[in-house]
Parts: structure tokens; C-alpha cells; sequence
């Protein structure tokens, strides 16, 4: 199986002036580096949910009777394909060509407006420990992890089961 991102998302669940706001920045400068955690913040609510957030378009290539798990691929919005397929009745679902197959799925929960707000809240408290612990080094102490706190359970309710 071999999925490749077509049609990447037109925008982000956060607007840069909502970020800077919630950072309390005033200053243009740090704009590139805000926008750009803006990304890795969604980058990683995508890899914990298991569901993209802003509609976006993968093509996927299947071998006969092949399976592939959907999980990272969701919510579906709609899916096409040159030739048959069918999705299994189990939750994450499970795309089964039974001949190769190209199949073309549009997925995510939509547009700014329908991401989940417990989502947009998670990714504005990551970006800003992301924004305050910049370097990942400390010459005194090694290496240093983000700080984990209650507020990673605001993604618990999104979370897709892994298979």
C-alpha cells in the first residue's frame, strides 16, 4: 500500500493572529516561527487523534485483496476508485480492494469552522510551551522533554483506536 497526500490542507485550524493572541506577542517578528508551530501543532493533534483536521485529499494504491486501515485518514469525507472496493464494518475502518486499486479519499473534519474545539484549545496550549521551550538542548541538563500536563486530554475524546 502506498498513500501519498494530492491536495494538501487550503489553511490551518488556527489563524496566526489567534495564536499570537493567545501568546501575547505584539511584535511581527516571530511571525515565520509561530506559523510554522502552527503546523507542528497540528501536524502532531493529527498523529494522536488519528484523524485529520482540515479537509485534504490522499490517493491510496492497494494490491489485490489487500487491507489497509484507515486511521490517520479520518473522518472520510467521500471516496472514489477505478475499480472495486468495499469498506469493512469495523471501527477504525478498513479499505479492501479486491483487485489493485487507486482510490482516491477526501478526508478531515472540514474547514476552521469544524475542527473540534477542545482540538483548536490543545493545539494553542501546545504551541505555546512550543513557543516558550524552543531549544530542545540544555547544556546543564541533557536533553529536556515538553512538559505533559491534563491539558493532552483535551484530544482523548478524538482519539481513534490503533490497530
Amino acid at each position: 500500500m502506498k498513500a501519498s497526500l494530492t491536495v494538501p490542507p487550503a489553511n490551518e485550524p488556527l489563524t496566526l493572529s489567534e495564536a499570537r493572541l493567545h501568546l501575547r506577542v505584539d511584535l511581527d517578528d516571530d511571525n515565520a516561527l509561530i506559523e510554522a508551530l502552527i503546523v507542528a501543532a497540528r501536524e502532531q493533534a493529527e498523529f494522536l487523534t488519528g484523524q485529520r483536521l482540515i479537509t485534504q485529499t490522499w490517493e491510496i494504491e492497494l494490491v489485490a485483496g489487500e487491507r489497509m486501515g484507515l486511521e490517520g485518514l479520518l473522518p472520510i469525507q467521500s471516496i472514489t476508485s477505478t475499480s472495486p472496493y468495499t469498506l469493512d464494518g469495523h471501527w477504525p475502518p478498513t479499505l479492501i480492494s479486491i483487485e489493485a486499486a487507486t482510490i482516491t479519499l477526501v478526508c478531515g473534519f472540514g474547514d476552521i469552522e469544524t475542527v473540534p474545539k477542545s482540538i483548536r484549545q490543545w493545539m494553542l496550549l501546545r504551541i505555546g510551551t512550543l513557543y516558550e521551550h524552543r531549544e530542545s538542548l540544555s547544556i546543564a541538563t541533557g536533553i529536556t522533554a515538553l512538559p505533559h500536563s491534563v491539558a493532552d486530554g483535551l484530544l482523548d475524546p478524538w482519539r481513534v483506536p490503533r490497530l
